[in-house]
């Protein structure tokens, strides 16, 4: 029998579900190439060109961190033991993309 989630644990997923959708959206976007988006989020040429020639390498992480984040989300929905598992992927994912961009692909510019 389970127990009755508390209502903070659905406030976290409500709200975390919100800002991984934001990151869906952002990578679905700039993997289109879409020129409305960028322009709406003020992107120079330079920037648009940093996302559209994304290596291969890096690109795998984002792709794993940011879908591996939503699934995490809709497992703790769930209420699913993988929910844990996917958060790990997804953290692991994007701190090993941080570290590629940061160190090697000079994102602070």
């Amino acid at each position: 029998m389970k127990t009755k989630t508390p209502r903070h644990v659905w406030l976290v997923c409500v709200v975390a579900l919100f800002f991984f959708v934001i990151g869906g959206y952002d990578y679905v976007m700039a993997n289109l190439h879409d020129a409305n988006y960028f322009a709406q989020l003020g992107y120079d040429q330079r920037q648009i060109d940093y996302f559209t020639h994304y290596p291969l390498l890096p690109w795998i992480f984002w792709t794993i961190g940011t879908w591996a984040s939503i699934a995490a989300v809709i497992l703790l929905f769930a209420r699913s033991r993988f929910a844990v598992h996917a958060f790990a992927v997804s953290a692991i994912s994007l701190a090993i993309l941080s570290l590629v961009t940061f160190g090697t692909m000079n994102r602070f510019e």
